[in-house]
């Protein structure tokens, strides 16, 4: 097995599936359309992703954009060379904070991929410095709630159904 860059994990999902967890590539754009668009149901996570197609394409493809995208691909699979999760760091103020958003996959949810792309994420945005993350969370996610805990998130807000977390970087 070739040495992976040191940005790249290989990790066993929890059915045993071995998963790359890599930061995302030029080329990963449509790959990663792909995943929005097969993502059911459209609009349930916080509005997101949009239903209408070109209005979802013209938001990922500027997602992608951000310095910090994350994505997550089986190995060796028939799903080889798709993207199953993906977490992103939008700057909220330059080089201070930043926001989360993760998606998994419905068909990959519950295998630990959401944790690992979230690790991978933290330590790329403590690389460029950043002094937190920043995320909204609905208070019925108690699974997301309880992974956002483990990586030492902590409660910071109300807003409606909602709840604000932060994770103190510095």
């Amino acid at each position: 097995m070739t040495a992976l860059p040191p940005a790249h994990r290989r990790i066993r999902s929890r059915y045993g599936e071995e998963v790359l967890v890599r930061p995302m590539a030029p080329n990963d754009g449509p790959a990663l359309c792909d995943m929005y668009d097969a993502y059911e149901t459209k609009r349930s996570v916080q509005g997101l992703p949009a239903e209408h197609d070109e209005t979802r394409r013209r938001w990922v493809l500027g997602m992608a954009e951000e310095p910090i995208n994350v994505i997550a691909t089986p190995v060796g699979s028939a799903s080889q060379g798709k993207i199953v999760g993906h977490v992103c760091l939008f700057a909220m103020e330059p080089c201070t904070r930043v926001e989360l958003l993760i998606l998994i996959h419905q068909d990959w949810r519950n295998r630990g991929l959401g944790s690992a792309l979230l690790g991978l994420a933290i330590d790329l945005a403590r690389e460029a410095r950043y002094e937190c993350i920043w995320l909204v969370v609905s208070l019925r996610n108690t699974r997301a709630i309880r992974v956002y805990q483990k990586h030492c998130f902590e409660v910071c807000g109300h807003v409606g159904r909602e709840i604000e977390m932060l994770l103190p970087l510095r």
